[in-house]
């Protein structure tokens, strides 16, 4: 799986969270993620396995599920420091 192409679209995530949102506030959520984080999590997953890895239906449904539910643990195992770095390189990608 390209890493790099999922970290770019939660970048592009971030930033149009921040439209609505302020940095406190989506730090918050992401150090202690809920719903919102879940989704926004699925929908990129989902983009991404149908856009690079052509899934669909229920091959796509099965890897978008598994991928969410992975997606959260690694989020809840990141420490705040490192939630920190990627809001500040967000923000940085958002101001060049």
């Amino acid at each position: 799986m390209e890493y790099v192409i999922i970290m770019e679209m939660i970048f592009a995530f971030l930033e149009k969270c921040q439209e609505n949102r302020d940095r406190e506030e989506i730090e918050a959520g992401l150090n202690n993620p809920g719903i919102v984080e879940a989704v926004v999590i699925h929908h990129v997953m989902k983009k991404y396995l149908r856009e690079h890895e052509g899934l669909r239906g229920k091959k796509l449904r099965k890897r978008v599920k598994a991928e969410t539910r992975n997606g959260m643990k690694r989020l809840k195992a990141m420490p705040p420091v490192a939630i920190a770095a990627m809001m500040d390189d967000a923000c940085g990608r958002n101001a060049a």
